[in-house]
Formats: C-alpha cells, structure tokens, sequence
C-alpha cells in the first residue's frame, strides 16, 4: 500500500510527497519542507 500527502502552504503554494512507507513519506515532506520553504513557520514542524 502506497501513501501520499499534500500540504498547502498558501494558496499557490504546495508540497506533495508519496511512498510505499509512512517513515519514507514523513521524512520526503521534513526534507522538502525545509527546502523549499526554509523561511515558512511550517518548515520548523517535525511530523
């Protein structure tokens, strides 16, 4: 079973992450976050 999540930053602002484990799709959206919206508040969220 895949996952897949998208968080909306702003209204033309977005990250979607997807694979087959939870760990992987947590880790992809923490590291994604942090680089591409490294000033956002969100990027200082750790899920």
């Amino acid at each position: 079973m895949g996952y897949a999540v998208k968080v909306q930053f702003a209204k033309d602002a977005s990250i979607e992450v997807s694979g087959d484990d939870i760990v992987t799709v947590i880790r992809l959206l923490n590291e994604s976050t942090r680089k591409f919206f490294p000033i956002h508040p969100g990027s200082k969220v750790e899920i």
